[in-house]
């Protein structure tokens, strides 16, 4: 199959729109998984607000079990 820009053998499918990439076409690859230049801005900025939310869900338990802690130690 071709690349959908370049018509050239492609190599990889973009792992985030499922376009067909050739070598040229590939900005970012995370392990097996290829990303095309356009998604790959959107995948970083994807990857920044989960990690975030993350970061905040451990903040608030960690919160919540000190609150708790502190309940059950007196």
């Amino acid at each position: 199959m071709k690349c959908s820009k370049h018509q050239k053998q492609s190599i990889a499918t973009c792992q985030w729109c499922g376009k067909l990439l050739c070598r040229e076409c590939i900005a970012k690859t995370n392990g097996k998984k290829a990303y095309c230049t356009d998604c790959s801005g959107q995948v970083g900025e994807y990857v920044q607000r989960i990690q975030l939310d993350q970061i905040r869900k451990d903040a608030e338990a960690e919160q919540k079990k000190n609150r708790f802690a502190g309940i059950f130690q007196r």
